[in-house]
């Protein structure tokens, strides 16, 4: 992404418009081996319902790379945010949640725990990258922070 579309983030881009290109970058690296999943931006269903994270809070994840229309197959639920130096606390709840064993509230009923097996939050800035791994509700990677280096007129992240 850095090295295709850095002037989407230098230029300070919508969050949409930069993880939609994340999308297709994840989408045509995972398609071919995990071909089992689907890799979804922005998806806002639970099945034949809207997503929630907790009673009244609809969710509109990022990213995710789950198996549609079930919850057994949920793989990675990530959001992301541009030109922030911490994480977002509403993200960090939104990922907790979904995975998590809570169950999420929709329509006047409990339904079955999401159980993503892993929740990431990404921030992309112009000279950094961080990262924040979760796993059953709980932080498992302490913070990665990777720098981007300009090197001639590719940008890496090291």
């Amino acid at each position: 992404f850095y090295n295709n579309d850095f002037d989407l983030i230098s230029r300070d881009a919508n969050e949409v418009c930069i993880t939609s290109h994340i999308f297709h970058y994840f989408a045509s690296k995972f398609k071919g081996k995990y071909f089992e999943y689907d890799i979804d931006h922005e998806y806002n269903r639970n099945g034949e319902y809207a997503k929630y994270y907790c009673e009244g809070h609809h969710a509109r994840p990022d990213l995710i790379i789950h198996k549609r229309k079930c919850n057994k197959h949920n793989l990675a639920y990530i959001e992301f945010k541009i030109h922030h130096t911490e994480h977002n606390e509403n993200d960090l709840e939104k990922i907790k949640r979904f995975v998590s064993n809570k169950k999420p509230f929709e329509n006047g009923k409990w339904l079955k725990p999401y159980k993503y097996k892993y929740g990431v939050s990404i921030l992309l800035n112009w000279n950094n990258v961080k990262m924040l791994w979760y796993k059953n509700g709980e932080i498992i990677l302490e913070e990665m922070v990777f720098s981007v280096q300009k090197r001639g007129d590719k940008y890496e992240i090291c």
